[in-house]
């Protein structure tokens, strides 16, 4: 088994699929899951040279102590599956989210690394009308049953509430306010049936 928490694990891993690699590059940022730049040693049939992989294990990547299922991997495969495969987005659009290629029964994740050339002013009005697109179809019914996890929006809101609370005591800026927002909050997403999004499509990773 190789380990795919370090970069020379996933190198190995690779070494004996078609995405054999020449270097693997962890991407900081990353959140619940580990990320790396692949740099294959021979490009895919359409040309593409680099792919983003991911994997999973049982806690969150950034603080191992938090225990979370690395099942999570098969909501954001089919989150980013239900996108392309409704038109929301295709492969002319400047705005982009991975397009997974490959999806293995280890909980690691291949997509396609976008690499988009255009001006400032061309995203920005591609990223409103995107962004617009995306409410819309997300606010749909006919998907809404796939992505309904509410046991997994009491445990994402408590990882999320536990790192605003330890963030705003390291940095000292902790009020008496805080926790009694997280908790109503938290009441509110207990009887709440609003779909979750996908980590990649978060306002912070667009912005």
């Amino acid at each position: 088994m190789n380990d795919l928490t370090n970069s020379n694990g996933v190198l190995d891993y690779l070494s004996n699929t078609q995405f054999a690699a020449a270097d693997v590059q962890r991407l900081t940022g990353g959140f619940t899951a580990f990320s790396y730049r692949v740099s294959l040693s021979t490009p895919l049939e359409d040309g593409s040279t680099t792919l983003i992989i991911k994997h999973y294990e049982d806690y969150v990547a950034f603080a191992p102590e938090i225990r979370f299922e690395s099942t999570r991997s098969d909501f954001e495969y089919n989150a980013l599956m239900a996108l392309w495969d409704c038109g929301l987005i295709n492969h002319d659009s400047v705005i982009q989210v991975p397009r997974p290629i490959h999806y293995d029964e280890r909980l690691t994740q291949f997509s396609y690394h976008a690499n988009i050339q255009a001006v400032a002013s061309g995203i920005g009005s591609a990223l409103g009308i995107f962004l617009g697109r995306l409410h819309e179809w997300g606010s749909s019914t006919e998907h809404r049953q796939l992505f309904l996890y509410p046991h997994r929006q009491d445990r994402i809101f408590a990882l999320f509430a536990n790192l605003s609370i330890r963030s705003a005591t390291k940095f000292g800026v902790k009020e008496g306010w805080l926790e009694s927002m997280l908790s109503e909050e938290s009441r509110r997403i207990s009887i709440d049936d609003r779909v979750l999004a996908m980590g990649d499509l978060s306002l912070s990773t667009f912005l």
